[in-house]
């Protein structure tokens, strides 16, 4: 219990030092330091909170102008595709997860078992 309440501790402690650092090293001119920085994190917080966009008449207006695209899904795709290699191969996660199976299986017995 002891060392939860100590690594809660230090996260938020670390929290708290990003959020001073991040203040301090966006200073624009004009810009107030650390209490910008924490006005803008308190007016972020009250924004997600209060949901303050609903009442606002200007983002209304954009959400209102905002006409839908509607198009299939076999045109979207072949407009987004590239011809760049795939970031990610079938064949490696294959491989991974075959590899990682037969540890799992190795170092628990019983996962190794088939039922029939």
């Amino acid at each position: 219990m002891t060392a939860v309440v100590v690594w809660t501790i230090i996260a938020l402690a670390s929290g708290a030092g990003v959020l001073l650092v991040a203040s301090v090293a966006s200073r624009e001119p004009g810009d107030r330091g650390l209490r910008s920085g924490l006005e803008d994190l308190r007016n972020g917080v009250v924004g997600l909170v209060t949901r303050r966009d609903r009442n606002d008449p200007d983002r209304a207006a954009v959400r209102e102008s905002a006409e839908p695209v509607d198009v299939r899904l076999d045109e979207f795709l072949s407009a987004t595709a590239v011809d760049e290699d795939a970031y990610l191969h079938a064949d490696d996660i294959t491989d991974t997860l075959a590899k990682a199976r037969e540890k799992a299986a190795r170092t628990v017995p019983w996962l190794g078992r088939r039922s029939a």
